[in-house]
């Protein structure tokens, strides 16, 4: 079970300071003492102030006023506690005893407690612990916190543990999307989509959109990179306008956003499963942006599984994902989770090609050089793809640290020095054992596939 922080609020404030790996300068030399002498005296108000005032650096010695004030039954003792526990910091790390401790916190009425218990019960969800976590996140709402609401209304609106109800999760919601604050922001774009679906809501895009920009009164919090980032995706938003393909875009969104705490969204609820459910949702509607990301959720995040990652890849590359289609190419080539299969790869790597990712050129200039995939060795159509390989429009590549990288949907194909280099020296290769008549054929066909690659055209069967 992985421990996460809450939001910081007025309220846990101190724990967040404590948690930062900062002293809490409570007090003075003598009045230290005077507190001491009563802890050591057996108060359970004292201990647990002694606990918390201790330096970062002594942390065991906190952990064990904390210890001796929660087992007298100090709800802010048992809640500090099972915060050492959660995050080991003092004690070994025991998620199962963090919980028993915030358990003990939230029946006495502990709001922080009841939230921190939720986080934990939410997250540990292959126990089907969403219905305890429902009444805990209630509980915390009852008692003044609102950083409950947003998962309440997921449990509502994903069915987890409860019957399905987008009504529920719209009103949820609601109650702090008039606020202006972080959490405020998601849940404007939250009850945004709602009205852009339809679902518990009646649809209504101009309200949507209402509620995505109304969220930008936050950017004014955030740094320059979170406000390009929503600049651009309510630029994205409005342009594809009220369509599936927009809705399927906003979700993937979201989900990114909670997965790389992008824009207004706390990285933490991507732990939780939060992430994958809405690009579940976006998969679901057949967007291949989203079926790529999903197939690489199953392939690295846990719980991997390949089978899925193969079908999801797919999924997308047969509508047209370049990058999902690189990735199929890759995959095979190597044999990776599946037997290899050098005429699935070059079929793949073939796909991306067409659409101009220069990695996959790379790629099957090598494969007829070597004869992968093909009957054999074919030095004409090796040159012709290494040639469009280095002939590449340099603009369509953009500057890094270690050499060029492809500008495609996810920027991880790195084409370094070393590619071109070895590109330039396999071409150089190539000239010795061809005619000059095979050159002059293998010339002109670069250039014909190139232009119909530039149009977007299909290139003749090979």
């Amino acid at each position: 079970m992985i421990c996460l922080p809450p939001r910081v609020n007025l309220r846990t404030l101190q724990v967040a300071f404590t948690l930062a790996l900062l002293p809490l300068p409570m007090f003075a030399d003598k009045e230290l003492d005077a507190l001491r002498a009563k802890a050591e005296g057996g108060d359970a108000r004292a201990q647990c102030e002694l606990g918390k005032c201790l330096p970062f650096n002594d942390a065991p010695e906190s952990a064990k006023w904390f210890l001796k004030s929660a087992e007298q039954g100090d709800a802010e003792a048992q809640y500090f506690l099972g915060r050492w526990y959660c995050s080991g910091q003092g004690v070994p790390k025991d998620s199962t005893k963090a919980v028993e401790w915030y358990r003990k916190s939230a029946e006495q009425g502990n709001a922080d407690a009841q939230y921190e218990l939720d986080q934990m019960l939410f997250m540990h969800n292959n126990r089907g612990d969403y219905a305890e976590a429902l009444g805990w996140y209630i509980k915390s709402t009852e008692g003044g916190s609102t950083l409950a609401v947003l998962p309440i209304g997921e449990i509502y609106y994903f069915g987890l543990g409860v019957p399905t109800d987008p009504v529920k999760a719209a009103k949820w919601w609601r109650n702090v999307a008039g606020e202006t604050s972080e959490l405020a922001c998601e849940a404007k774009i939250l009850l945004g989509l709602l009205y852009q679906s339809g679902e518990g809501v009646e649809k209504d895009y101009a309200k949507a959109l209402e509620l995505y920009k109304k969220a930008a009164v936050y950017l004014d919090n955030c740094d320059n990179r979170k406000k390009k980032e929503w600049m651009e995706w309510y630029s994205d938003v409005v342009k594809l306008g009220d369509t599936d393909q927009c809705l399927s875009y906003v979700q993937l969104k979201i989900s990114q956003a909670y997965d790389c705490g992008g824009f207004f969204f706390a990285r933490n609820r991507g732990q939780n499963g939060t992430s994958r459910r809405w690009l579940v949702k976006a998969a679901d509607r057949g967007y291949g942006p989203a079926e790529y990301e999903l197939g690489n959720a199953y392939a690295y995040v846990e719980p991997i599984d390949i089978t899925e990652s193969l079908k999801w890849y797919r999924k997308a590359a047969v509508q047209g994902h370049k990058v999902a289609q690189l990735d199929l190419g890759n995959i095979y080539s190597l044999g990776d989770g599946v037997p290899r299969n050098y005429t699935q790869a070059l079929q793949w790597y073939r796909k991306a090609a067409e659409q101009g990712v220069a990695y996959a050129q790379k790629q099957i200039s090598w494969m007829y050089y070597l004869g992968q995939g093909v009957p054999k060795e074919d030095n004409v159509l090796s040159y012709v793809w290494v040639n469009i390989f280095l002939t590449q429009d340099i603009r369509g590549f953009k500057k890094s640290g270690i050499g060029y990288r492809y500008l495609d949907d996810s920027e991880v194909y790195k084409i370094t020095g070393e590619d071109r280099k070895g590109a330039r020296k396999l071409r150089e290769d190539l000239e010795g054992q061809m005619t000059p008549a095979q050159i002059a054929k293998a010339q002109e066909l670069s250039s014909t596939y190139a232009a119909l690659i530039k149009d977007g055209k299909p290139l003749p069967a090979e």
